[in-house]
């Protein structure tokens, strides 16, 4: 949550040195893949770019907003954006609408997928107790584990007024919801997961937190209310049988 995957950084112990080995990792991207490799030579442009997306990490994906707070052509801001996806920097996912072929019109969602190069950008390595963002921070590490599942990720909003973190579609009606809180104080439905419930019709929700572990129902549905690190086990469970990963 703190110094993110990369090899290097989880065979190190020493704190200091995780985020050295960080910085390095951000300036081989910018100076070798970026500008030597990728060809882009506006460096600034772009360390300015992925810095706001990670800022805005886990929102909807405006490129108009980013342009104009930055001064940059909103071209420029999907080539660069496009690059990032490329390079396994940044991950995009796209809202779950019935309507498939608006899917790919709808705004969607950008994530860093390394949360130790994401901390190295905004310059925090706080303890996620003392975040403001914690509930950004358990987010993205609910969609690594989502991703490396195998399923294709999207995420639900209903009018701008209800929304779902993450979305799994099996097929043949089995969709699963992902809500990911901090902490909460009791195992209570909010309005967006009702809504979900009653619009989508998903087979389960579940909702990811420090320090609940109970289950209510509404409408057929069950809600499970878990610790976050129980991703893996209700990942395992909602893979074919036989199939490892």
């Amino acid at each position: 949550l703190r110094f993110g995957g990369y090899p290097e950084i989880i065979l190190e112990k020493d704190e200091s040195l995780k985020k050295q080995i960080l910085s390095n990792i951000k300036n081989t991207y910018f100076l070798k893949e970026v500008k030597d490799i990728l060809g882009y030579r506006n460096v600034f442009d772009f360390e300015n770019i992925l810095k706001t997306l990670a800022v805005r990490d886990g929102k909807i994906l405006n490129k108009n907003s980013i342009s104009n707070d930055l001064g940059i052509h909103n071209n420029k801001i999907k080539e660069i954006i496009e690059m990032l996806e490329k390079t396994s920097i940044l991950y995009i996912i796209r809202p779950y609408l019935h309507n498939k072929s608006k899917e790919l019109i709808k705004s969607p969602k950008n994530y860093l997928l390394d949360l130790g190069f994401k901390n190295i950008l905004i310059n925090n390595f706080n303890k996620i107790s003392l975040r403001q963002d914690k509930g950004e921070i358990y987010e993205s590490f609910i969609l690594n584990i989502l991703i490396k599942s195998g399923f294709e990720i999207k995420y639900w909003n209903y009018k701008k007024l209800y929304e779902m973190d993450f979305v799994i579609d099996k097929g043949d009606g089995e969709i699963y919801g992902f809500e990911v809180k901090s902490k909460l104080k009791e195992p209570s439905l909010t309005n967006s997961i009702k809504r979900f419930i009653d619009e989508v019709k998903p087979k389960k929700v579940f909702v990811l937190c420090e320090n609940l572990d109970s289950k209510i129902k509404y409408k057929n549905c069950e809600i499970l209310f878990t610790n976050h690190l129980n991703i893996y086990s209700i990942m395992k469970s909602l893979r074919p049988s036989g199939k490892k990963k």
